[in-house]
């Protein structure tokens, strides 16, 4: 593949060439037929520049135009210059506010990076651009910004000093509704740079979240405001309409900084060095506050409900990646007030019956932030179980860091000890740990019969219910489920805790310990578990080599075991689920004539078919039912660790694991030998 030296100018040439006479219009007063030349100019240029994409691709020879001489005008102009012209051109026309060219202008500039990175010419500098624009926009509404923080990564001979005085003069007045628009065309280079080098991918995130250290906490106020203020001399209405189109303007401006937020996120790591978070780690959890205030209403409308589910969906989407990483406790306190502020709605949702009812299917579609029966067509559905399991999970994890921490943020289970459950001094360090305490202690009072304590007899037959009920509340979300059940692993517990007739003569802390253990005790949770999907090792075998839930799902079959290990009569002794606790059905593919397969031999009556389509045809669901309530909980579990022992080893003996199962199949062997003794 050979690339002439004018390829940039071209590429300059080409926007100036159809873009020029589009230059200021307005967008009150685009006509019909201004509007149809503009789409038209868009589609071209985007025609145009794939088209060169696929001369690259196919190595051929980009053809120079013989109108000048490109070599010498090259020579003359830094190649920054270009850049910067291209992107000015475009982002001006982002002021017309026209939806359909502000999608092309946006498809536009992603292919303008493709071609650039394709040509290996200044696609870094493009970028750097790109954001130091979105810093002028930002700055356009909320006043003077912070320094440009935005560096460059790779060496390069390009001075961007001129290209960004060019870009500052020209864009002094947009918006941030054009902002809006190169946050999706960075969000569009970061899923399309997930499939190109680590080498490239590494300075793009360099390069945004630098951009994201330098916006202000406020901005998302300061923008609404900002747009208030600009017409106060005018009348009531003219205010008021200039209010609703900024708020308007602005909840697209923070509906896609969110979402490149969250996909940053999610390529980022939270874990705090020694003097503390990166820039950008500090800048997004400063945002979580400010991000907040977005999850509420901003009308009765159906439209802003929607909205408002949107921000809520991201923000417990951020807090559940954040807190992956050890937060600090001020960190953690100010997460619990928003949590109660924003989110109390979810959190106080019963989850006692979830599951219970055949015909209770929120946990496969219904949950979806995107489904349309989250709103009927006069009012939203306030119930959501996909936002509340995200909302429970931030909750639980915060409440329990809480209860667990001393001066340095550790894990619970370390940290519970009999001494510090009955003495407790009189610091800020316990004050903090009150905090958590008396937060859990409500969420439990919340969801547990006034009476429970009252009734012992109906206590135990209650917890049980509860956990099964919580767990069918994440049993269907793979991508949540074993985070929640390794969180509950560590849930603090002393065997002194143990359930008495008046449970108002204990300790708040040692009340709250003794609930925690008893609804989320690691043994029956990992029987309910394996019950819930039928004792089925293909199941967990799916798990196991999933690219998403593999290392979840490895640790907590680890850690579950050795719990088992130690507690071995508590594990046999299980009482095992009544019957009137009907399945949730968690749906799973099913290999017909699988016992074929493991001793590998072809059949062809093998066939991959549907759970739910085995239920309904065969009976299949009222035969496993009767398999669980007519024999010990611990047969079932011993003969599903089998069956996932033989197959993991077939598989590690093929070189078809993904990864190596050897301290995996040590202890599953380990599990073997103690149901031999038995």
């Amino acid at each position: 593949m050979s690339v002439r030296p004018g390829a940039l100018l071209r590429l300059s040439c080409l926007v100036e060439e159809w873009f020029h006479p589009f230059y200021g219009l307005d967008s009150g007063f685009l006509t019909e037929d201004a509007e149809k030349n503009l789409l038209v100019a868009l589609s071209q240029v985007l025609k145009r520049i794939n088209q060169w994409k696929h001369e690259i691709i196919s190595e051929e020879v980009l053809v120079e135009d013989s109108c000048f001489d490109t070599e010498s005008l090259v020579a003359a102009t830094p190649r920054s210059n270009f850049l910067a012209k291209i992107i000015t051109n475009l982002v001006l026309l982002l002021e017309i506010k026209n939806q359909y060219a502000e999608h092309l202008i946006g498809n536009t500039l992603f292919a303008i990076f493709e071609f650039l990175l394709m040509t290996d010419d200044s696609w870094d500098d493009f970028l750097e651009l790109m954001c130091y624009c979105v810093e002028l926009m930002v700055g356009n509404c909320s006043g003077p910004l912070l320094e440009p923080v935005t560096s460059k990564v790779t060496a390069s001979p390009c001075d961007l000093s001129n290209a960004k005085s060019l870009l500052k003069l020209k864009l002094n007045h947009a918006s941030l509704s054009a902002a809006a628009v190169l946050f999706q065309v960075l969000h569009k280079v970061q899923k399309y740079l997930k499939k190109d080098s680590d080498e490239t991918l590494a300075a793009y995130l360099d390069y945004v979240r630098n951009l994201v250290s330098s916006l202000p906490a406020d901005i998302f106020k300061c923008a609404v405001d900002r747009h208030t203020e600009s017409q106060q001399h005018s009348g009531v209405e003219a205010v008021y309409r200039t209010e609703m189109a900024g708020l308007g303007e602005a909840t697209v401006f923070v509906g896609t900084f969110i979402q490149l937020l969250c996909s940053l996120v999610a390529e980022s790591c939270f874990v705090r060095a020694g003097d503390g978070y990166s820039p950008f780690a500090c800048k997004v959890i400063d945002l979580i506050p400010h991000l907040a205030s977005w999850c509420l209403p901003k009308s009765q409308s159906c439209i802003s409900f929607r909205v408002s589910y949107y921000f809520r969906h991201k923000l417990l989407l951020l807090m559940v990646k954040i807190s992956s990483s050890h937060l600090e406790k001020t960190i953690i306190v100010t997460w619990i007030h928003l949590l109660h502020k924003n989110f109390e709605d979810l959190l106080y949702e019963p989850i006692y019956g979830v599951g219970l009812d055949a015909d209770d299917h929120d946990g496969f579609l219904e949950g979806s932030p995107f489904c349309s029966s989250v709103f009927t067509s006069e009012k939203p559905i306030t119930t959501s179980r996909h936002l509340q399991r995200l909302a429970v999970f931030v909750f639980l994890k915060c409440s329990l860091n809480l209860m667990s921490t001393s001066d340095e943020l550790l894990p619970v289970k370390e940290s519970v000890n009999q001494n510090s459950i009955i003495n407790e001094s009189l610091s800020v360090d316990h004050v903090v740990r009150s905090l958590g305490t008396e937060k859990l202690h409500e969420w439990f009072l919340a969801h547990a019969p006034a009476d429970i304590f009252v009734k012992m007899e109906m206590y135990h037959e209650w917890c049980m219910q509860f956990s099964l009920c919580f767990l069918r509340l994440y049993i269907h979300e793979d991508d949540i489920l074993f985070e929640v059940l390794l969180l509950l692993l560590c849930v603090p517990f002393h065997p002194c805790c143990q359930a008495t007739d008046d449970e108002s003569r204990l300790p708040l802390k040692h009340l709250v310990i003794l609930l925690a253990f008893e609804l989320f005790n690691p043994m029956t949770l990992f029987h309910l578990f394996l019950s819930e999907i039928f004792y089925d090792h293909q199941v967990l075998l799916d798990y196991l080599i999933s690219k998403d839930t593999g290392p979840k799902c490895a640790e907590y079959l680890l850690r579950s075991l050795r719990i088992i290990f130690n507690s071995w009569k508590s594990f046999v002794e299980f009482p095992g689920v009544e019957c009137h606790f009907r399945s949730s059905c968690k749906r799973r593919k099913v290999l017909v004539e699988s016992n074929d397969l493991m001793r590998g031999e072809e059949s062809p009556e093998k066939l991959i078919i549907s759970a739910h389509e085995v239920n309904q045809n065969n009976g299949f669901t009222n035969k496993l039912n009767c398999q669980r309530n007519s024999s010990p909980p611990h047969i079932g579990v011993r003969r599903c660790l089998a069956s996932l022992r033989r197959s993991i080893d077939s598989l590690n003996r093929k070189k078809l694991f993904p990864y190596n199962p050897k301290v995996l199949l040590q202890r599953l062997t380990r599990f073997e030998e103690l149901c031999a003794q038995e």
